[in-house]
This record gives C-alpha cells, sequence and structure tokens, in this order.
C-alpha cells in the first residue's frame, strides 16, 4: 500500500568526501584534480539508508539508490521496501535487471551491456536542482517492449530536465521479461511482478523525495513505450491513482495486458524448453534465451504486437488498458501530455524482409491505408503506428477532453536521416532528456545536425518542463 510520511523539506547537508566514502565502506583515492570539476559531495538518511551523491553546474545527482529488494532473496520472490541499512550500488555503470539484446538495438544501440546484471537491482536514480525545495517530481519509467533497459542507464540521465525545468527527476530499474512475467509453476498465479516493482519505487518516492527537495504531493508520472504502458496501469490502479497529478504518455502502444490463457502457454514453453531444469533455479541466461526463443517463433510478418511475456490482466491489473474512455474514467490525474512519433514502426521494420513489402501484402495484412503512398513500404509504416500508437494517443486525448481532462497532443516529426527509418520509435527519448552524447551506437540519430538536435531537444523538454510546472 502506498502511503506519504510527514513532509520533511529540507535540503540535503553538504558532507565531506571522508564522510561520504567512510558511509559506503570506500577507501579513498589520491587526490587527481586533473582536468575535473570540482563537485560538492553530499548525504542524505532515507528509509534504506544512508546515499551520498555530489552537485555539479547547478544539480545534485544520487545514483544506485535502493529502493527495494527480493523478499526472500530469491528469484520471483515479491518486491519488499528496502532495508534500512541497504548499499547504495556506487558502481560508474549500476546494475540493471537481467536482459538480451532487444529487437530495437540496431536502432537505440546497446549501452545496456555496459551495466552488471543482476537480479536484485532495485535500484534508482534522482537529480534534483541544488538547494531545491517542494519542486515538482517527474517519475519517468524507461521503455524496452517488457524485456529490455534500465532507469539507471545514462540514457535516462535527468541532470538537463532538472536544472532546465527547475523539477526533481527520479528514474528507476524494474523486473524485465521472465523475472517479471512468467508464471512460475501451477500454482504460481503473480505475473505483474514489474507493476509491484514500480509501485514499491513510487513509495519509495512518497517517502523520501522531500529529502531532496521534491513535492511528493506534485507528481507526474511519465514513460515512453511499455514504461508509458506502466504509466497507465499506476494512473488507474487503486493503490497509487490517487497520488498522481499528471501523466506524461510517450508512444503509448493501444494494447490491453495479456489473457491469463496467454502469459500461462507462453510460460509452460519457457519451462518446457529448460528440460526439466526448475526456473527459479536455472542460471539466468538459460532462463532468457529460452524465451527469447519462444517469442521469437511468435513474431509475425508486417506485425509488432508484443510476442513476450508481458504484463497480464487479474484482478488488480484491468484489462481495458486499450480502451482510452475507460482509462481517463478511472484515472486519477487531471493532466495529460500524449506524444507520440510520426513513424513509429519504422524502428521496427527499416532492416527487415517488411522493406520490400507489396501492395498485396499490406491488404492481405488488413490494413487500408487511408491516402496514397510513395511506397508499400511507407502504406505499412503509417498504418502499424496508426494502430499500434497514434490512434490510442488520439483517442486518449479526445476522451480527456470530454471528462473535462486537461489534455494535449503531440507528434514528433524530426526523421532520421537513414532510409526507411523516418521519425521512428524511440527517437523521442533523447531529445526528452537532452543527452545525446549517452546514445552511442544509436544510428537513429546519425547524420542528424547538433544544431537541430539541440533546437528540437529545447523543445521538447519546455514543453515538459511547462506541462511538469502546470497549477
Amino acid at each position: 500500500m502506498i502511503h506519504g510520511l510527514p513532509s520533511r523539506h529540507f535540503s540535503p547537508r553538504q558532507a565531506t568526501r571522508k564522510e561520504c566514502d567512510e558511509e559506503q565502506g570506500i577507501r579513498p583515492a589520491p587526490p587527481d584534480r586533473r582536468g575535473i570539476e570540482e563537485k560538492v559531495h553530499m548525504m542524505v538518511n532515507t528509509t534504506s539508508g544512508a546515499v551520498v551523491g555530489s552537485t555539479s553546474d547547478g544539480v545534485a545527482a544520487f545514483r544506485g539508490i535502493r529502493y527495494g529488494k527480493l523478499a526472500n532473496g530469491r528469484r520471483f520472490d515479491p518486491v519488499a521496501p528496502a532495508a534500512p541499512d541497504s548499499a547504495q550500488d556506487l558502481r560508474d555503470s549500476p546494475a540493471i535487471f537481467p536482459q538480451l539484446a532487444s529487437r530495437l538495438d540496431a536502432v537505440l544501440g546497446s549501452v545496456w551491456r555496459e551495466h552488471p546484471q543482476e537480479e536484485d537491482a532495485f535500484l534508482l536514480n534522482i537529480w534534483a536542482p541544488s538547494g531545491a525545495s517542494n519542486r515538482p517530481v517527474l517519475f519517468f519509467i524507461h521503455g524496452g517492449g517488457f524485456v529490455s533497459g534500465g532507469g539507471v542507464m545514462p540514457w535516462y540521465s535527468g541532470e538537463r530536465l532538472a536544472r532546465e525545468g527547475d523539477m526533481v527527476v527520479v528514474t528507476m530499474n524494474y523486473r524485465l521479461g521472465p523475472l517479471a512475467h512468467l508464471l512460475a509453476g501451477p500454482a504460481a498465479d503473480d505475473a505483474n511482478r514489474a507493476v509491484d516493482d514500480l509501485l514499491q519505487a513510487l513509495t519509495w518516492v512518497r517517502e523520501n523525495i522531500a529529502l531532496f527537495g521534491g513535492d511528493p504531493d506534485n507528481l507526474t508520472v511519465g514513460g515512453q513505450s511499455a514504461g508509458a504502458f506502466y504509466t497507465q496501469v499506476l494512473a488507474v490502479l487503486p493503490e497509487s491513482r490517487n497520488l498522481i497529478r499528471r501523466l506524461l504518455l510517450m508512444s503509448t502502444p493501444g494494447i490491453p495486458p495479456a489473457s491469463r490463457n496467454r502469459i500461462e502457454t507462453l510460460s509452460n514453453e519457457v519451462i518446457e524448453n529448460l528440460h526439466g531444469a526448475d526456473p527459479k533455479d536455472v542460471p539466468i541466461e538459460s532462463l532468457l534465451l529460452s524465451h527469447q526463443e519462444v517469442a521469437k517463433k511468435r513474431v509475425a510478418f508486417g506485425s509488432i504486437a508484443p510476442t513476450s511475456l508481458m504484463p497480464m490482466a487479474d484482478g488488480r491489473v484491468p484489462d481495458w488498458l486499450d480502451d482510452p474512455a475507460r482509462i481517463v474514467q478511472e484515472m486519477g490525474a487531471t493532466q495529460l501530455l500524449v506524444t507520440f512519433t510520426q513513424d513509429e514502426t519504422g524502428a521496427y521494420f527499416f532492416s527487415s524482409r517488411e522493406r520490400d513489402i507489396t501492395d498485396e501484402e499490406i491488404r492481405r495484412l488488413g490494413y487500408q491505408p487511408t491516402k496514397s503512398y510513395d511506397t508499400p513500404y511507407a502504406a505499412l509504416i503509417a498504418c502499424t503506428t496508426d494502430a499500434m500508437f497514434a490512434d490510442h494517443s488520439r483517442a486518449l486525448v479526445a476522451a480527456s477532453h470530454q471528462h473535462g481532462v486537461r489534455a494535449e497532443l503531440r507528434e514528433f516529426s524530426l526523421p532520421s536521416p537513414l532510409d526507411g527509418m523516418g521519425s521512428c520509435h524511440g527517437i523521442d527519448t533523447p531529445f526528452l532528456f537532452g543527452n545525446r552524447a549517452a546514445w552511442v551506437g544509436a544510428r537513429m540519430l546519425e547524420g542528424i545536425a547538433d544544431d537541430i538536435f539541440d533546437a528540437e531537444s529545447e523543445k521538447l523538454r519546455r514543453t515538459v518542463a511547462d506541462f511538469v510546472h502546470l497549477p
């Protein structure tokens, strides 16, 4: 159950580097200031222990904070609150949850490979303006098709949003793939462990964010792709719906949770591939590979519908999350900012056999283009973008207006110069965070001039900052 503690509105105290290191058991390194900007180190006592961070260029950054743990230390356990003496992950690249290469690695890059993978990576990062007090909070949930990514990755560095938008930014990891959604036995009943992870992270934020200068009662929850799907879930769950003032929904897939029958079928196939090994004990790579094999067999020509394990409709997670009117009716948020990209599905198809699709194949797939396109491939991108993302986004905003909810719709249209990719799924995320250098190997950004990137990024950051500060 999410609840708030009495507000404690005071700024983190400055701490000496020696204090911070002693708290974390770190031996001091010899001083070396060559070319290194002097930073002010900070220490904050939270419900999960003392955490250290540093202030640079007007922003205090705290990384690798533990918000939860496996209840009994075993795979598939429920998440529990982090212990009050939890160790902060102070590695340059904090841990993320186990994963394999995703379908979009060729588009987004593979920065995730630089991070250790651990099954208890219940970690979050915080960025706050120096000296902040009672600032609005953006709780941002990363995407990744329910199987990849991590909120502590540099892709989601909230430094620029915090500094320029005068807000506190929180990003977090949550369990992925089979660790999150496998029904791990005949009596298993929980295929929504990732939802509980996010609820626990939200609980931690409610209890602690005032210590970092954030206002726990002024919360915007946002996410991109799978993160936007989870944002919708949090927006309607009884435990969280009344805690959220605003929703930022980026490239929200217009799909419902999976049925129990579908998750049972997928889970059984994953377990069968283990040839008698217990999914609770098998090496994690074997479990991930088994799941990947099951999902790949279901990928269909001309479709980007999820084929992997994902959230399941149950007594809490409703089966109507593809119904915009119902979402708006049930949510507690009163302000929405909804975005999608012009050519979402170009990220999935630009290097696939769909590039040579014919008009006849499009008709066989059941798509009916509403206008003429230069090529059948362009028609496929338009039809699948509407079907999976844009139609749901437009309907959310229309339903919001009908219910008296303030809502705005934005289409991101800057294209990748790469042929066939367009303004694809995920291309807007680096523009939101304004951290192009973090997106090493992201082909979708190749050829976009720095001045164009900077101008578009500034516009998007300003839009989100204005939204987060709405009264």
